[in-house]
């Protein structure tokens, strides 16, 4: 799910999408936020 694949020189090369990652902790942090303040 996080990852990429980039070809280089024919072979494909897993790596790991560390932007997707931070973008999805950011956005759990932001909607229990969100729940959050509507429960409390």
């Amino acid at each position: 799910m996080f990852t990429k694949h980039r070809r280089v020189g024919g072979i494909y090369k897993r790596e790991t999408d560390w932007g997707a990652i931070i973008g999805t902790i950011m956005w759990v942090f932001i909607i229990l936020g969100v729940i959050g303040a509507l429960v409390g």
